[in-house]
Order: structure tokens, then sequence, then C-alpha cells
């Protein structure tokens, strides 16, 4: 299946990107996001959460399916973070204001130099 994709930047609007979509590919739902990056990559985990329940100790245990991953390049990470800036304004625009979860920090691993941002 081919479909026009509308490039983010506003130099480039009237611009339009053809794109073979996979059909073996289907669209995931996602409640929580994992982003972890390194010195040469980007890699961003989207789970579904789908039980929460008391733990020990008073905390709560989390039961997460990882439903996708895609590894950038710094580069690409940060045109993407541009044109989700973008949309999420336009979005907002439209529809009012998204408030946001306060993030939880994970520790870097003792194995690697990555650092962790959680959401959700």
């Amino acid at each position: 299946m081919r479909g026009d994709v509308s490039l983010s930047h506003d130099a480039e609007k009237d611009k339009k990107l053809q794109a073979n979509i996979k059909r073996d590919k289907n669209a995931v739902f996602s409640t929580d996001v994992l982003v972890n990056h390194s010195a040469t990559e980007f890699r961003v985990t989207f789970f579904d959460t789908w039980i929460t329940q008391p733990g020990p100790g008073g905390g709560i245990t989390q039961s997460k399916d990882v439903v996708a991953e895609v590894v950038l390049t710094p580069a690409h990470f940060k045109a993407l973070c541009s044109a989700m800036s973008e949309n999420l304004k336009r979005y907002e625009s439209r529809f009012g204001e998204v408030t946001m979860p306060k993030p939880r920090m994970a520790q870097p691993g003792p194995r690697d130099q990555t650092e962790s941002a959680a959401y959700g």
C-alpha cells in the first residue's frame, strides 16, 4: 500500500513523501515509554502496562509488554522530537493543553553508559 505523508517542516509544506506501508506491520497502543541513549544511538521502547498491583513494602508492581522498539541515530531522534513538538503544538491549539505525567528517572545501568527516562 502506498500513501502520502506530509513532512513536518514549514519550508517543506508543499512536499509529499511517498511511503510504502507494510501490511504485516500493525499499529500498536502504548501506555508507557522508555527512552535510552548512548553516545551513538537513541532507543525508544514502547510498553503496554496491563496490570498494576500492590508490591512488597508498599510499592507497586506493574506488568508490561514491549509493543515496539525503535533505534535511531542522534540526528534522526532530534528530527523526530522536532516533528513531534510541532504536531503537539498544532494538536494543543485545536484541542487544548495536554498535561504530562511526571517522569520517573532511571539510573544508568552498571554495564553500559546509557541514560533513561520513563513516562507513563
